[in-house]
């Protein structure tokens, strides 16, 4: 399976990108960031306060999602979908041992991944400016499919034109994120849909990995080793 390009125009005007829109979700990637490299500003605190439950089941039932990890340096920005149990407990992305994410990209970028701590696995990924979040910043859902997520409350995009201004690639783990595409295109990004990277999707690693190689057209120039 080859990974798909949808080419975009990268037109998106500094003022169009306000940090904190207004909303949750809106306000919730206004402080994102990798280490300690958020967004600066009066727009943390209010992001902060968005995602007071990130990572949790709240009262209501419904599950908030994980903080976006996006370096203001970012051009490549890896989007899932939502988060499984498993990450949710730990507060990590893709915590599940058999998702395939931390391997695939460690062979993209030539980097141990998997064998790193999380916190060291963010920080090599902020060093070849790549980010990562997902589409929905909030569900219900029983269990970690993504057929059983209801109510999803999603991400918005629109403050990334101001935080990570070289942001140029989005790519697109999996069907579900992929039904982001539309709205990632017309903040005028490159998107590329890639085979998801769960165990639920039953494609070989290798066939995966062969999809997933199209990455290193956009992370070349950011000190990948050779």
């Amino acid at each position: 399976m080859a990974a798909r390009l949808v080419k975009g125009r990268h037109g998106v005007a500094p003022g169009q990108a306000g940090v904190g829109a207004a909303g949750g979700a809106g306000a919730l990637g206004a402080g994102a960031g990798v280490a300690g490299a958020g967004v600066a500003g009066a727009g943390v605190a209010g992001a902060l306060s968005a995602v007071a439950a990130t990572g949790a089941n709240v009262a209501d039932g419904s599950k908030r999602g994980l903080l976006p990890q996006i370096p203001p340096s970012a051009r490549l920005l890896l989007l899932g979908s939502f988060p499984g149990e498993e990450s949710l407990k730990h507060s990590q992305y893709y915590a599940h041992a058999r998702n395939q994410f931390w391997r695939l990209l460690g062979d993209v970028l030539d980097e141990p991944l998997p064998a790193l701590p999380y916190s060291q696995r963010l920080t090599r990924i902020a060093h070849h400016h790549v980010g990562v979040w997902d589409i929905i910043v909030g569900c219900e859902r029983k269990g970690s499919l993504d057929g059983d997520i209801r109510n999803a409350e999603f991400s918005q995009f629109e403050w990334l034109a101001r935080h990570a201004p070289k942001l140029r690639v989005v790519a697109l783990n999996g069907q579900k994120a992929g039904s982001a595409r539309r709205r990632i295109e017309a903040l005028g990004y490159e998107v590329l849909l890639l085979p998801s990277s769960s165990p639920a999707y039953t494609l070989s690693y290798a066939k995966k990995l062969e999809a997933w190689q199209a990455l290193r057209d956009h992370v070349g120039s950011m000190g990948r080793r050779r």
